[in-house]
């Protein structure tokens, strides 16, 4: 499938594969993908009519991926992390609803299946910690 998405600055629609949508999904910015340099807004999908008049139309949404990770005890760092996510830069760790980006000199990274936390602060059992990250669904 084809689709159009148009670029943010400059308001010029380009078209793009699934394939190329599927390896970069995940963005820093809510509602956001990035190709290259480039920022595309990803409600402004749009389906490109192939040439079959036979071809159903899929209707794709953007939704927001949860995961809840649970501190057990003072001070933890480390916690298993499994989720399927192409682009780990497109990962969003909040803690008590302040968001933290992702990457080597972020506050938190991840590595062969453990999210760690490079402690800014010191974790404890009491925060609400999750992980969300933007998916693509369609009708």
């Amino acid at each position: 499938m084809l689709f159009k998405l148009t670029n943010i600055r400059t308001r010029i629609q380009k078209t793009f594969s699934t394939k190329d949508l599927l390896s970069l999904i995940g963005d820093r910015v809510n509602d956001e993908i990035r190709f290259g340099k480039e920022r595309y807004r990803i409600s402004t999908l749009q389906e490109v009519d192939g040439g079959s008049s036979n071809s159903s139309s899929l209707v794709w949404r953007p939704e927001w991926t949860k995961i809840d990770l649970i501190v057990s005890t003072s001070g933890q760092m480390d916690f298993a992390f499994s989720a399927e996510v192409n682009d780990p830069e497109g990962l969003f760790l909040v803690i008590n609803g302040a968001l933290f980006d992702h990457g080597s000199h972020s506050a938190f990274h991840v590595d062969a299946g453990v999210l760690h936390w490079h402690g800014r602060f010191s974790l404890e059992p009491s925060d609400v910690v999750y992980v969300k990250y933007l998916t693509l669904n369609h009708n």
